[in-house]
């Protein structure tokens, strides 16, 4: 049984975190001037990994070293166990079944594990995974690395094949319950039904923290699995439910498709099919938050019944998600799409996501903020899309610009000093610039 946690202890671990990852406090990491984000416009991979690994030559004292499948398959039989990897490994010989009930820690050590057929782990509960590439093309399981996170944490992992589930699918992490997923990424496609993601299909549980991962592979939800009513697929996370949480310094570049349901009973009133950028649906309970900041979007927004380049929150929850920092210029193939975040109320009312310093450089859509929210403030868009919002109402905050004119940092009301920088060459709008930023390079 999940035990829950109080209120207070909630909202002070989510600020604990925001301190640590703007480096307001004496959190572990590095910090300073050793910028680590993945939105950052230098941001190269180390060797594979977003956190250059140093490799150890011999087991740490209190580690259990792991140099062939074998060995990697002798986790099962001591889970609560702490392990480091000393060579790449290929399971693909073996009859591979979920690692159950992990609580140690698995290092890594910048090696990769391959041939994988199904996820590494059925369960880590309360265990650490960090500095691991893993590698297959993986069938019948929720996710390729962990199906279920629960109170642990995967920091410095990465996942390149794809992965097919009927069901829900996720390249990284099935479904986290009060887990942390940082300096991760995905580069392979997904498919799944109900839920289909890039990093994490679905979270649950008090809190969770998503910072500084990226999607680079191709997203697609082809149905909805039988006992679901709607279907989610995301390049971050794909189903946010009942959480508190914050997704900070991601992006997607991946294509995300969400196939039109339109056999199916349509469970809210814009449809049972979203496709978004960052997350595609967030339910967040009265009394929490669900913050988004400095992430963005690059990919192909296809299909669905509702489309977001961000964002999509649910209902009066929308008044509780805030969205700040972000942009994206990836195009919509779907006319029901906006540019950055909204709401879908079903037969409810609804609550209005709280937008600022965002803009959208996308040609296609319906509308190039929001589909209803009225809760903008210093957004900008592509004057490409002729209204901010569905409705078409005006905002004193909300600017359309031409192309000329999106090149030109004057013409935005954005912290050049700190967070933004102009873009050159390939890409001249505003990006992220980390010009006196300072972040953790991981979580403590």
């Amino acid at each position: 049984m999940k035990m829950k946690k109080s209120s207070v202890s909630r909202v002070s671990v989510v600020l604990i975190f925001l301190l640590c990852l703007t480096g307001l406090s004496g959190c572990g990491g590095s910090g300073g001037s050793d910028i680590i984000a993945v939105t950052h416009p230098d941001f190269e991979l180390k060797d594979g990994f977003i956190l250059k690994v140093d490799q150890q030559q011999k087991a740490p004292d209190g580690y259990i070293a792991i140099s062939d499948g074998a060995e990697f398959d002798r986790i099962r039989y001591n889970p609560s166990a702490n392990y480091i990897l000393m060579d790449d490994i290929d399971i693909s010989i073996y009859t591979w079944e979920p690692i159950d009930d992990f609580s140690g820690i698995l290092d890594g050590n910048g090696y990769i594990v391959s041939g994988v057929a199904e996820a590494l782990f059925d369960e880590v509960e309360g265990g650490k995974i960090k500095n691991l590439g893993v590698q297959g093309e993986v069938r019948n399981s929720k996710a390729a690395i962990v199906e279920e996170l629960d109170e642990g944490s995967l920091d410095n992992c990465y996942f390149e094949g794809s992965v097919y589930n009927d069901s829900t699918a996720a390249a990284l992490v099935g479904s986290s319950y009060d887990g942390y997923i940082t300096n991760c990424y995905n580069m392979g496609d997904v498919t799944g039904t109900g839920c289909a993601s890039g990093i994490v299909a679905g979270t649950f549980g008090d809190y969770y923290l998503i910072h500084n991962c990226f999607n680079a592979g191709n997203i697609q939800n082809i149905g909805i699995h039988p006992g679901s009513q709607s279907g989610y697929s995301a390049g971050i996370l794909a189903r946010s439910e009942r959480a508190s949480g914050m997704i900070r310094h991601c992006y997607n570049v991946g294509t995300i498709s969400c196939e039109d349901f339109n056999n199916y009973p349509v469970y809210s009133d814009y449809g049972d099919a979203i496709a978004c950028g960052i997350l595609s649906y967030a339910n967040v309970p009265n009394g929490e938050s669900l913050a988004i900041d400095m992430c963005y979007n690059g990919g192909t927004i296809e299909g669905g019944d509702l489309a977001f380049g961000i964002a999509l929150a649910w209902g009066t929850s929308a008044s509780r998600t805030q969205v700040t920092n972000c942009y994206n210029y990836g195009e919509f193939t779907h006319p029901n799409s906006y540019g950055i975040a909204g709401c879908a109320t079903g037969t409810g009312s609804r609550g209005d996501v709280a937008i600022a310093y965002c803009y959208n450089a996308s040609t296609t859509g319906e509308a190039a903020i929001s589909n209803n929210s009225t809760s903008l403030y210093e957004c900008y868009y592509l004057d490409a899309v002729p209204n901010a919002t569905a409705n078409n109402a005006m905002f004193a905050n909300v600017y359309a610009l031409n192309e000329k004119e999106m090149k030109k940092e004057k013409n935005f009301n954005f912290d050049f000093d700190q967070v933004w920088t102009m873009g050159n060459g390939e890409y001249e709008y505003p990006m992220f610039g980390y010009k006196n930023f300072e972040v953790t390079d991981a979580i403590a």
